[in-house]
């Protein structure tokens, strides 16, 4: 239970029945911290359930199909593998709260020793404060309506970004709290991602390298009519919200650090930044820097950066009746 009075469940059944204590204690205590913070933010923390599992997309799936009927979700990407999943539901009371869903073969042994057991539980519990204020901003019925026009696609896309940045850097903040290096120096999260041998630097500038090539080829075999508007929007635009995802990722860790112009110099050298961020990334970057900005300024100012991305890969989206129509034109040179 949270400090406003609502319940909420912690489920383990991915993790082993001798360890079910012990992770369910964990995660309460971890929870306690989000707790504070959504205290000292105003938010109401409305988390329903906690459940780590060993049938991650089978789990998202039915979730999905409960309250949009869409399923399909996949956790493996180009470049990592999704091990956690924030989504809202409703209880029999039609009261809408959110549930989290991690992956138990992913994070691996249960242990808050374990950093992706740690930094995974804190990062998807935390997009539930960021989702509220979404939920705020944009009112219930606008907040559950499907992606069925451009403006709530790049909404969407937009919360993406925005919403990657300001958790992992909360995130940061909490990490630094509660883990402690031998010497009794607090751990940050990029830290704890280099100790594990992640790097996302050079994860980013990879999938920008590949992002390119991709998009060439498959608009090209969309113009020459060997594949149709389907398949083309579902090759190209997971990987471009994939590059853009680790945009965020890689921001929150290294902004302000010493290290961190070097990387914009690198992301700006790429082929992909020249021809398709172009002068958007530097919009993209201001949002992330500047948290005094107000919420809706920011997702309209890079839900517009992000369409201008998807121009340059040659994607218009359109809205008509039936939903969101995408034309396609050369990408930019």
């Amino acid at each position: 239970m949270n400090s406003t009075g609502r319940e909420y469940k912690i489920e383990v059944p991915g993790i082993p029945p001798k360890l079910h204590s012990t992770a369910k204690e964990d995660i309460g205590r971890l929870l306690d911290a989000i707790t504070r913070v959504a205290d000292r933010q105003g938010m109401r923390f409305l988390l329903d359930k906690v459940r780590i599992t060993d049938r991650f997309e089978d789990d998202v799936n039915q979730l999905l199909n409960e309250h949009s009927a869409l399923t399909g979700y996949v956790a493996a990407r180009r470049h990592v593998h999704a091990i956690g999943k924030t989504l809202w539901t409703r209880s029999e009371q039609g009261d809408l709260g959110f549930v989290v869903i991690i992956d138990a073969i992913q994070i691996g042994p249960w242990a808050l020793n374990n950093a992706r057991c740690l930094t995974t539980v804190l990062h998807e519990v935390t997009h539930v404060l960021r989702e509220e204020r979404h939920l705020e901003r944009l009112g219930e019925e606008e907040y559950t309506a499907n992606g069925d026009t451009r403006e709530r696609l790049m909404d969407g896309w937009a919360c993406l970004l925005l919403d990657e940045f300001d958790v992992d850097r909360q995130v940061d903040a909490m990490v630094g709290r509660l883990a402690t290096k031998e010497d009794g120096q607090p751990w940050s999260l990029r830290e704890l991602d280099e100790a594990q041998g992640l790097d996302w630097v050079h994860v980013l500038l990879d999938s920008l390298d590949r992002l390119p090539p991709l998009v060439d080829e498959e608009v090209c075999r969309f113009r020459t009519r060997e594949m149709g508007i389907d398949d083309l929007a579902m090759s190209v635009i997971p990987c471009i919200k994939d590059s853009l995802r680790l945009l965020s990722h890689t921001a929150a860790r290294y902004m302000g650090t010493d290290s961190w112009p070097d990387i914009v110099l690198r992301i700006e050298e790429t082929d992909a930044s020249q021809r398709f961020l172009k002068d958007h990334l530097d919009t993209i970057l201001a949002h992330f820097e500047d948290a005094r900005l107000p919420l809706e300024e920011s997702v309209q100012a890079v839900g517009r950066a992000v369409e201008g991305l998807f121009h340059n890969c040659g994607l218009r989206f359109r809205t008509y009746p039936e939903g969101v129509y995408i034309s396609v034109s050369e990408p930019s040179a």
